[in-house]
């Protein structure tokens, strides 16, 4: 839904810039699209990564389970 939006208000800058010659407003025209130009690309970031995941749900349940390495875990691996 985020991207949606911001893709629909990119859109929506970039005609009012097309449209607009007071250097005034196209400013504030150009910091409010570069601002949705960034919420897209963590948006995206975000579905890429949730994408992933959904993917390989073991994969973040295996990152997650590190077991500590200590001394006694060394010992019983090499009597192994």
């Amino acid at each position: 839904m985020d991207r949606l939006i911001a893709r629909a208000n990119i859109a929506h800058f970039q005609d009012l810039l097309a449209r607009e010659a007071d250097p005034k407003r196209r400013r504030v025209i150009e910091d409010l699209l570069a601002l949705e130009q960034k919420k897209l690309k963590i948006a995206n970031r975000r579905a890429r990564k949730q994408s992933r995941q959904a993917s390989n749900p073991n994969e973040a349940a295996t990152r997650l389970y590190r077991p500590e390495k200590t001394a006694s875990n060394d010992a019983v691996r090499s009597k192994a």
